[in-house]
């Protein structure tokens, strides 16, 4: 069963439980509220259709699907968290290093799928999500959000973020650039 760690669920889980005005009901299964009513611990693995339920519903409700929303709620999320819990990524010294940590966080949220990146520059890198959910484009515009705050905070520098390909267009592979000035 495809599975991810409590850590990048909560948010999600917590976004719904706050919204009193009924809105999820349609949108949320009965087995879906009972794992979000629980309390979401960050070390536990959780369904990850519930996550995508979730994440689907709370972009709809919350941000209309609008993708530069998400980008940013995901970025300041991701800030937060490798700001409060995902400390050692950041002390690495060199680009090569970061990406390797960075593709570890993928490994620690999820136990399905692949992710690496490839330094193209040194200004540039590719990150690529392979065998993962083709059609959770919510996802993968959170995701380009978290790799933006995450790059930035490593570098200490202003990064730009685009998609390259995208398997939600049909790409066998998401392929996100961050790019930034040398």
């Amino acid at each position: 069963m495809k599975k991810i760690k409590g850590s990048l669920f909560k948010a999600w889980a917590i976004a719904i439980r706050a919204n009193k005005s009924g809105v999820y009901e349609h949108l949320i299964s009965e087995e879906d509220k009972k794992i979000i009513s629980q309390r979401i611990l960050d070390a536990a693995w959780y369904p990850f259709a519930t996550f995508k339920t979730c994440i689907n519903a709370v972009c709809e409700v919350e941000a209309n699907n609008n993708v530069e929303t998400i980008e940013k709620w995901s970025y300041n999320y991701g800030k937060r968290a490798l700001e409060r819990t995902y400390k050692a990524p950041m002390r690495k010294t060199d680009l090569n290093t970061a990406l390797k940590s960075y593709n570890s966080l993928f490994r620690l949220w999820f136990n399905f799928g692949n992710q690496h990146g490839e330094i193209i520059s040194n200004h540039e890198v590719h990150i690529t999500i392979e065998n993962f959910d083709k059609d959770f484009k919510t996802f993968y515009h959170s995701a380009k959000g978290w790799m933006h705050s995450f790059f930035e905070a490593f570098l200490s520098k202003k990064v730009t973020s685009s998609f390259i390909e995208k398997t939600w267009e049909g790409a066998d592979k998401t392929v996100i650039k961050i790019t930034w000035n040398s």
